[in-house]
């Protein structure tokens, strides 16, 4: 790695209100027992506008995956930060790493492949 950039993410949790639905017939009294769902989920916090936030499962540079949004009108309460990391992120490899990583790479896909923990065993 020739130069790197330290990125903050932010680990959250939050709590919000999923939406409730039924096809069948229901009664005028049934329908005053309807709870919705509470719902929690934790992820690194994407975006949070005042429309909506945005949470992820994973991220790698300046990519994410699993992508969770979720309306501000149904959150139940404030986001709760878990954990705060400064990670670095490679901006660049040089030839040297590159080569190191695809070495890693490729044993890992050995591994996976052949069922063995590396050692032969």
């Amino acid at each position: 790695m020739t130069s790197t950039q330290k990125s903050k993410k932010k680990l959250v949790e939050i709590l919000w209100y999923d939406a409730e639905g039924d096809s069948a017939w229901t009664s005028t009294k049934d329908l005053e027992k309807v709870e919705l769902p509470l719902v929690t989920c934790c992820g690194y916090l994407v975006k949070d506008t005042p429309e909506k936030v945005m949470l992820a499962m994973g991220y790698h540079e300046d990519s994410w995956v699993n992508i969770f949004s979720v309306p501000k009108g149904m959150l139940k309460g404030k986001i709760k930060i878990l954990l705060t990391t400064t990670t670095p992120t490679p901006t660049k490899l040089s030839k040297k790493n590159r080569g190191q990583t695809k070495k890693v790479l490729s044993t890992v896909s050995a591994t996976s492949i052949n069922g063995d923990n590396g050692n032969g065993n």
